[in-house]
């Protein structure tokens, strides 16, 4: 009875590993389709050609729902983050809210560089090279789905 219940946990921890490799697959299959479409990818006259429409408070509320829905976040908070905010308390009452406060600061500053970065590059990747670039990106996820899908089969990745 034990090795039955031992199996079953077994073949259950490789169930995600072959899903994450599907998905991963989907993903990259969905972007060579996105390539050939020509769908999602900059026009040739760089960012001049993108529409300005997008509301900026429906920006900052997707991005707020990205952050709350990523795990990893509840995770940041309850080790790191909740380390940081009991160390601040030698401060007194002034320690917590300079901790959030440079934690806020010290992201709006990381994701103001990123969209900097992400808004230059849109001049230098343009038409051929972008398709280029997604396509790389597009076979190393069929490469790396390819290899959780055959580990986690094979039992070579368990959780």
């Amino acid at each position: 009875m034990a090795i039955r219940r031992i199996r079953y946990l077994q073949s259950k921890k490789k169930l995600p590993i072959v899903v994450g490799g599907t998905a991963l697959l989907l993903m990259a299959v969905m972007m060579f389709f996105e390539i050939r479409r020509g769908r999602g990818l900059p026009s040739d006259s760089g960012a001049a050609g993108l529409k300005s429409t997008v509301c900026t408070a429906r920006l900052v509320g997707d991005g707020a729902l990205a952050t709350i829905s990523n795990p990893y976040w509840f995770v940041w908070w309850a080790t790191i983050g909740s380390a940081l905010i009991v160390t601040s308390l030698n401060y007194g009452a002034v320690g917590p809210p300079v901790v959030f406060v440079g934690h806020i600061l010290s992201d709006l500053v990381w994701y103001s560089f990123v969209a900097g970065v992400i808004w230059q590059g849109k001049r230098i990747l343009s038409g051929r090279r972008y398709r280029a670039l997604i396509g790389v990106c597009a076979l190393f996820l069929l490469w790396l789905g390819g290899w959780f899908i055959y580990s986690g089969l094979t039992g070579a990745i368990e959780l």
